[in-house]
């Protein structure tokens, strides 16, 4: 139980950590540095924008993920907004998200990723199972990586190589598939792997309506992280270990969310919630308007049936800081 909360606060931290620890230091103006070391063989090429539906790694998620957290790495290295990002998201009691982290859970130079995605299936209150998948820009060194990440065999389940790696941050001992060549999956435990497809979809047709449908039609092509989700009541899921009695009558109705960030400057955050109906979306918006936000920051509210659409340009860090009281 403990891992589990955890791990799903893990999720929650990062998403929100995204557009809520802007700034800490100032922006790093290098170039990227080339890819070293053996996981990888060197290429020139730049990743063109890619819409956060046509993801890859999305294909290899199982069939009930209903929470989808996707940030695309090689696109946030292209800018120096990004690259700080990349560097500061943020901090979970003693550990710090950052692409440090990410190279320690992976076994991957941050310049050797094009991007990864965890699904959750948040309907399991005590140990969400949540799988997360990395996709590389190129092929890389299967053997290298299980080096860097010490891990050792287990028993084959279900047609799938499975390797333990060393305890990672917070004690959690990640589980290791290499789907293929440009195709890494990591679970908490072994048996969170089983439900996932031996072969990738053909599209996101495996995934459940509601959340294919935020990712199709609440996400723009340009932002590179972003988060969507779909419960029937979240305070029956494991976020409720999570909510304060406040937010739990606000979620009660509120259903799907879409939650994007915009990296360049200055940064935009962009929401659409879904909630029971209209009177449901316009007591949300006053909720939101009730916050106060930064007096530099440019956001924007409208409604549209149940659904609640949120603009926020600028530091957003107070506006949900006042948000949340």
């Amino acid at each position: 139980m403990v891992l589990g909360v955890m791990g799903f606060g893990a999720i929650l931290s990062l998403t929100y950590a995204l557009y809520s620890q802007p700034d800490r230091r100032a922006h790093d103006t290098r170039m990227p540095h080339k890819p070293r070391g053996p996981n990888l063989i060197e290429f020139p090429t730049t990743p063109p924008s890619t819409s956060p539906a046509a993801l890859e790694a999305l294909r290899w998620l199982p069939a009930d993920s209903n929470v989808v957290v996707g940030v695309q790495v090689a696109e946030l290295r292209q800018t120096d907004a990004g690259r700080d990002h990349l560097k500061h998201l943020s901090r979970i009691g003693k550990i710090d998200l950052n692409a440090d982290l990410l190279q320690r859970w992976t076994g991957l130079k941050v310049e050797e990723v094009d991007h990864l995605v965890l699904g959750v299936k948040a309907d399991d209150e005590l140990l969400p199972r949540m799988v997360l998948v990395v996709r590389t820009l190129h092929p890389y060194n299967a053997d290298a990586v299980r080096t860097a990440l010490q891990a050792e065999r287990l028993p084959d389940a279900n047609g799938k190589t499975l390797y333990k790696c060393k305890p990672r941050d917070g004690g959690l001992a990640p589980v290791l598939w290499c789907a293929d060549e440009r195709t890494l999956v990591f679970g908490l435990l072994a048996k969170h792997l089983e439900a996932v497809p031996d072969k990738p979809a053909l599209g996101l047709e495996r995934l459940p309506a509601e959340v294919r449908a935020l990712l199709e039609n609440r996400l723009q092509s340009a932002g590179p992280a972003w988060a969507v989700g779909y419960a029937a009541d979240w305070r029956k899921t494991a976020a409720a270990a999570f909510l304060t009695e406040k937010d739990a009558a606000v979620l009660a109705h509120v259903h799907g969310f879409a939650i994007q960030l915009q990296t360049e400057q200055p940064t935009t955050l962009l929401a659409s919630v879904q909630c029971d109906n209209a009177d449901a979306a316009q007591a949300l918006e006053k909720r939101v308007l009730a916050a106060k936000p930064a007096p530099d920051a440019d956001w924007k509210a409208a409604r549209e049936g149940p659904w609640l659409t949120l603009q926020l340009r600028g530091d957003p860090s107070a506006f949900f800081k006042d948000l949340g009281k």
